[in-house]
């Protein structure tokens, strides 16, 4: 249930995010049903759960009539004698039990929820830090004035995806100064440009060159 929710939270973030573009093109009907389907998902995981807790309830309704009655079952059938102090002794007992034995499939589930938790907390935790020394190039190209430099450079969103979406063979040579306008057709590529001036995605080959790495692509991103 918890993977079907952050699938559609994330769609949603994106569909937000870029909600101008989907106006546009009118693509709602298409991001309607993408949403919808993976409600369906989500829906589907709640009413299996909904179930397990009716279950629950069920058992902790009926468990302790029937615990009672095959215990004392049992006692006879072994050749024991009851009489009223073992029968109130033991129901004492099973009613001091009822609390526990209702705890205990919460207690299960919220340790699998805050295991879920802990391990995004340490993926969150143990995600590379960005080494602006090793994804920009220190050396200063021969115009003094450059801001943004790009040499034979190629750009990808992850290191091990070698079919993925690439920008590749970039030569880009930004002044101080400069206005500088980027322009394309959809998915031509000019958010991964940018992205790829301000570090977010992997530099495969090539060189990048930034007068300031910590200053330099915010101001670029302004002048765009």
């Amino acid at each position: 249930m918890l993977a079907a929710k952050d699938e559609r939270v994330k769609l949603f973030h994106e569909l937000l995010s870029g909600i101008r573009v989907v106006k546009f093109y009118a693509w709602e009907n298409h991001f309607e049903r993408r949403i919808e389907e993976l409600r369906a998902r989500e829906l589907k995981a709640l009413k299996a759960r909904k179930y397990l807790d009716a279950l629950c309830v069920y058992f902790w309704a009926t468990t302790p009539v029937l615990v009672a009655i095959l215990t004392f079952v049992t006692f006879v059938m072994m050749g024991g004698t009851l009489t009223s102090a073992k029968v109130f002794t033991c129901m004492a007992l099973f009613n001091m039990l009822i609390s526990p034995l209702n705890a205990f499939p919460w207690v299960l589930g919220g340790l699998v929820e805050a295991w879920i938790s802990l391990k995004r907390a340490r993926n969150l935790i143990q995600l590379p830090d960005m080494d602006p020394s090793a994804y920009y190039s220190p050396q200063r190209p021969e115009a003094l004035d450059a801001a943004v430099v790009m040499d034979q450079a190629e750009f990808s969103w992850k290191q091990e995806d070698e079919n993925g979406f690439k920008l590749k063979v970039i030569n880009l040579n930004v002044r101080k100064g400069q206005f500088i306008g980027v322009v394309g057709r959809v998915g031509s590529g000019k958010s991964s440009l940018l992205q790829a001036i301000t570090g977010d995605l992997v530099r495969r080959s090539g060189r990048i060159f930034v007068s300031d790495p910590q200053q330099g692509p915010l101001q670029f991103l302004k002048m765009i």
